[in-house]
């Protein structure tokens, strides 16, 4: 009887330890989630604080897709904006309920920049729970675009910039910055 007893408050004391473990993971991100079976759903369910998505301008829509997009292709809103959105309203304000660190969504720009840029800036207009107006923003969007052999970043985060980081465009509570 006490054998079991101990074996039962070892396992039940294993189960607490491991659950313990830092979620959400301050160094997962997942690459290309789009071609994950569940986008963004498995990368959460699992604690990740960044995925990617590779967009494209396609007749006006922002897809995404690695290489050219085909008819299936879902768009950023309905993969990343929406869901992201939708999580911030349930979990006040927050990605994960029980941590304030922010979720980070890079999009990297297959199209051509300015236009595509543009357009994304319109999109995020829509959803304004992606946007605050303080440096601990839940959201950061960051966006990589490679123009002639060099890769640019821009990050749009809904906030105040950071010091070093200068602001190039501001817009409705929409800060845009080259780093």
């Amino acid at each position: 009887m006490i054998v079991r007893f101990f074996s039962i408050l070892l396992c039940f004391t294993s189960v607490l330890c491991f659950s313990q473990s830092q979620f959400p993971h301050q160094h997962a991100h997942a690459h290309n989630d789009y071609e994950h079976v569940r986008p963004l759903k498995d990368a959460l369910q699992n604690g990740f604080i960044s995925v990617e998505a590779d967009v494209h301008l396609q007749d006006g829509k922002l897809l995404v897709s690695h290489n050219l997009p085909v008819k299936k292709t879902q768009s950023l809103e309905t993969l990343y904006l929406a869901p992201l959105d939708s999580l911030l309203k349930g979990n006040s304000g927050r990605v994960y309920l029980e941590s304030e660190i922010s979720f980070y969504l890079m999009i990297d720009i297959k199209t051509e920049a300015e236009v595509t840029y543009k357009a994304i800036q319109k999109i995020v207009r829509q959803y304004p729970s992606l946007r605050c107006s303080t440096k601990n923003c839940p959201v950061k969007i960051f966006l990589y675009v490679l123009e002639k052999g060099l890769t640019r970043k821009r990050e749009i985060r809904v906030g105040t910039s950071a010091g070093v980081i200068v602001p190039c465009i501001r817009d409705d509570g929409l800060v845009t910055v080259a780093m």
